[in-house]
């Protein structure tokens, strides 16, 4: 269950709309997060967070490195944000030789947290087509 402090304003789910019977691709706003922190139960059955998918990264702005076996996208204040086949992610400097830690890995499985990832590193909003 997506937990409400995970969320942003501006971070991008899916919504079921009980009148067409169908998922929409939505902005979370405000609404969004109150009704996460006073309805968890609410929110994870009528919110779903988007899966990442190789057809989403290059979506993205992401490019595959068959060498890595990751997808890559370079981000000018942090370095490269490099998200591998299992979903661990590594951030780093193109120019230092370095590649996914062992152990303890951190993973990004959905599309808010690499919003949110890219925020923190950048400063600036992921741009997130509207139609993915």
């Amino acid at each position: 269950m997506i937990q409400a402090s995970e969320l942003r304003i501006g971070n991008k789910f899916s919504k079921f709309n009980q009148e067409t019977g169908t998922w929409q691709l939505i902005t979370i706003g405000v609404k969004d997060i109150e009704c996460a922190v006073d309805f968890p139960k609410v929110f994870a059955a009528f919110y779903e967070p988007i899966k990442l998918s190789p057809y989403y990264l290059e979506k993205l702005g992401f490019e595959y490195d068959e060498g890595m076996e990751s997808y890559d996208l370079f981000i000018a204040q942090s370095g490269l944000l490099s998200i591998a086949s299992d979903n661990s992610f590594f951030i780093g400097h193109d120019h230092v030789e370095c590649g996914f830690a062992g152990g303890n890995k951190a993973l990004v499985k959905y599309l808010h947290q690499l919003q949110n990832i890219y925020r923190d590193l950048s400063g600036t909003e992921l741009d997130v087509p509207e139609r993915l």
